[in-house]
This record gives structure tokens, sequence and C-alpha cells, in this order.
């Protein structure tokens, strides 16, 4: 717990990517500020558990070192880094996918018509040319489109149900009739040139490694925010300025309850909804696979996606062992059984899975923000004179959004306190 003041120039609820990139620039620029989180460390969504001999995420995410506003804050001496190929099964065969430019031999795989037609591909990698040409997307805001309209526009309609598809909602953990063809564009600029991979130890490693010199009040929760004030149970703290940090839903509950001279966005505030995910980790005697991403091409079953972890980040097994982490999407995934899970797995992985032992489960109700078609992207939205809202939810859903709304917001306050 920090040493309290009377009243805190700069008050930041929540200790997510957003709250703690807005008190690392506030750090930068030498004012005073508190963090206030509800749980016992930092990191919000981005957190990991020792279950036993295994390191488990809660939830699949890779972490991505050339996003901007994580490169100046986060510079690893050591990182796992992830390939940029991902394997698509069709009809029991595993066909190899990646950018040929990256390794020239990923050519002749992508030929394969399995996985679209060679015309398909072209269109699609002059797509991706065409958005890396360009530093900044057009805001088109209600004139927005979802991303399988724009998809299925551009003309490659077996490379998008074979590959994109199931890879976007992977990464979205959303349907991709239901995302911002805006927002996604936003994302994919990042994937073309990003790096990839896992912080040694799993991802809470990142957010240790962000919060350790800020000053944290933990298991912490803040009940009510107002003009100039916070509360927990029955004691309140003044603040010059508040920081609302925390995800989504928390905020919009806080919101609903405030007394603020402003209003929310419409379109923001009724998009301020959460999709839900299930992760499973299994665990295998040691098996000859890779870390590539593995994904079903023809959707025959609930998994979005599966990844031997294991071999990208070896610490998260034990010696002898290979953990498996497998990802299904949508809000009934938590009543996905584990039969059926383990059935398509085996299809996937051509393998049998019945003797795979169930490590953990975890079912993410907070997994990633809605942005529906029309949302706008923003970087920060200012309510009153005193509070700023940041988060993925307001800008887009990843951490490059979170940590570039925190950051955002910690620059506007210097500018008005």
């Amino acid at each position: 717990m920090t040493t309290r003041r009377s009243e805190l120039p700069v008050a930041i609820i929540g200790g997510g990517l957003a709250g703690l990139a807005a008190g690392l620039r506030l750090q930068e620029l030498d004012v005073d500020f508190e963090i206030f989180e509800s749980s016992d460390g930092p990191g919000g969504r981005v957190r990991s558990d020792q279950v036993g001999d295994y390191i488990c995420d809660r939830g699949f995410q890779l972490v991505n070192l050339d996003y901007p506003d994580l490169a100046r804050f986060y510079r690893p001496a050591d990182f796992h880094r992830a390939s940029k190929a991902i394997d698509v099964v069709i009809d029991s065969k595993v066909h190899r996918l990646g950018d040929p430019r990256e390794k020239f031999s990923r050519f002749f795989s992508s030929l394969n018509p399995a996985t679209g037609s060679p015309l398909e591909k072209f269109r699609f990698l002059k797509f991706i040319r065409g958005l890396k040409s360009q530093s900044n997307l057009t805001h088109r805001g209600h004139n927005d489109e979802s991303f399988e309209e724009a998809m299925v526009a551009l003309g490659i309609g077996s490379l998008y149900s074979r590959v994109i598809r199931p890879f976007a909602q992977g990464v979205f953990l959303e349907r991709c009739d239901q995302v911002s063809a805006e927002m996604a564009y936003k994302l994919i600029q990042f994937f073309i040139t990003g790096t990839p991979g896992l912080p040694i130890g799993g991802v809470s490693s990142l957010a240790r490694n962000l919060a350790k010199d800020l000053p944290i009040n933990f298991n912490t929760h803040v009940d009510e925010i107002g003009e100039g004030f916070l509360r927990f149970g029955k004691r309140k703290r003044r603040a010059r300025k508040i920081i609302l940090a925390t995800d989504a839903l928390a905020a919009k509950l806080l919101l609903g309850d405030a007394h603020i001279d402003s209003s929310l966005d419409s379109k923001i505030f009724d998009s301020m909804t959460m999709s839900t995910s299930t992760t499973w980790y299994h665990a295998l005697d040691d098996a000859d696979l890779d870390a590539t991403l593995r994904i079903d091409g023809l959707g025959a079953g609930p998994v979005t996606n599966s990844i031997a972890i294991s071999k990208l980040a070896p610490e998260y097994s034990p010696p002898g062992k290979t953990l498996i982490s497998s990802t299904v999407i949508g809000s009934a995934s938590e009543n996905t059984s584990e039969s059926s899970v383990r059935r398509h797995l085996a299809s996937i992985w051509g393998m049998e899975t019945g003797g795979w032992e169930l490590i953990a489960k975890y079912v993410i109700k907070k997994s990633l923000p809605h942005h529906p078609p029309g949302k706008p992207i923003n970087s920060y939205l200012a309510l009153g004179e005193r509070i700023l809202v940041v988060g993925d939810h307001v800008s887009f859903p990843s951490q490059q959004g979170a940590l570039e709304s925190g950051v955002a917001a910690a620059e506007k306050i210097v500018e008005t306190i």
C-alpha cells in the first residue's frame, strides 16, 4: 500500500495494461498518481497461473513486441519468438501457410488449392500490401462494415472460409460477421510486421515487469466514482483527475452510477460488452510436435485453435511432457463438453487424445471487448472535467489498444492538470 495523500493529483482505477501504461507515462512526465486494483496482482486479463508443474496463461495470448506502446516500456532480454505460419487441417491433412516473403519455401505450399485458389491468395496478398502501405486508416464510423462483409467483397471465398475466418475468430474471440472491418484492419497492420511470442515465464511476467516500480494498491475495490472523488466502501478519496482503466463491464457499472455532467457516446456505451471464451490445457507425454498454431479449416468441431504451447515456451511444462492450449469461443463455450473437445483435438492433431491429462480449464467471461461495425476507435473518453475512460473497449480490442489508450490519457492529463 502506498502512502496516503489527502488529495491525489491522479487516481487510476484498474491495474490492467491500460492502467499500467497510464501510470508509466505519468511517471515519465513526473506527475504523482496511485493505481487502485481490485485483484491481487497486475495485468488484468494478462495473467498466468502455476498449476502444479505447468504454467497456464488465463486464455491463450501472444505478445507482440512491436506494438508501439509496448516497445516504449518493455524490452525483454529474452523472449520466445513465435512462428508467423499457421497449420490448417483439412480432411486430416495439414497445410502450413505463412507469408512467402518471410520464408520462400512457404510459397509452394501456399499454391495448394485445398486452402483457396492461387487467385484468391493473390487477391488477399494484394490487399495486405495495400494495408501495409497505409500508416493511418480512414475512420469510417457509421459507414463501417463487418470484417466478413469486407473479406467476401474481395472475392476470396474458399481462402476466407477455410483459413482467414477460423484464424481471425481466434484473434477476435468473436464471429467475423460481428466485428468491425476498420478495427480488424488496424490489427492486421500490426500483425504484418509484428514480432509475436511469449515472455519467459508466462504473460504474467510482462505485467509484473511493467508494474514493478509503480505505486499500486492491490485488493482495493472502487465502489463509486464522481467528479473529483472515488469511494471504497465507506471511505472516500479526493482526486483532481481520475483515469478509469477497468475492463468494459466494470467501467459500465461504475459509470452507470456516476454523477457526471457529461454522457458517454451511446454507440460506445452500448457496446461495452465482452466476449466469452474457454481455454483448455491438456498434457501428454512429450510428442514430436512444433509450436505452430493449428486451426480446423472445415470447422468440424468446437475448437477454434490449438497449439503445443510448451514447444514455444518450454518452461510451461515439466521435462518429458507437452502442454497443449486449445481455445473455444462464444457464450456457450463454458458448457462445451470435454469429450467433444477431445474428439475435435484428435482430428486437429491426428492422434488419440483419450489419455491426455486435463491440467486446467479457464472460462473467461471477459475475454475481449466487442467492437461491432460502426463503433469508433478512440484514444480515450473525457467525461466532465475530471474523468477519463480508457481501455481497449474504448480504442480497439488488443494489448496495443489498451496501452495506447492509457498513454494518450496520461498525456492529456498533463495538459490540463
